[in-house]
């Protein structure tokens, strides 16, 4: 009986960090932030020069690891950078043990 028990509260543990592992590995990349871009024009990929508004980014947060970005793309349309500006400002975010941004 003894083996069976110590057998479960192994398998329970296995579980719990396997979660917590996937926790880890999916949490923040649904996650984005905003950056204001204040430079010069860049070409379009399709040959045109535009001033961007902004830079959306997705981030990914590991315990306590500097956020990483994995994706980000440049905003042109200012209607369209209205929707993001309420996001976090991508230089503000801290990553802590919950996977998430600590702001200012």
């Amino acid at each position: 009986m003894g083996k069976i028990r110590s057998c479960l509260y192994l398998l329970g543990v296995i579980i719990l960090i396997l979660c917590i592992f996937l926790e880890a590995i999916e949490a923040g990349w649904s996650a984005q932030c905003w950056r204001k871009h204040n430079s010069g024009s860049i070409q379009t990929p399709d040959g045109e020069f535009k001033r961007p508004i902004g830079i959306l980014c997705t981030y990914r947060c590991m315990l306590w690891f500097p956020p990483v970005f994995p994706y980000c793309e440049f905003i042109f349309d200012l209607r369209l950078s209205r929707h993001f500006t309420s996001f976090p400002d991508c230089y503000e975010i801290r990553c802590n043990e919950t996977f998430s941004f600590i702001g200012p």
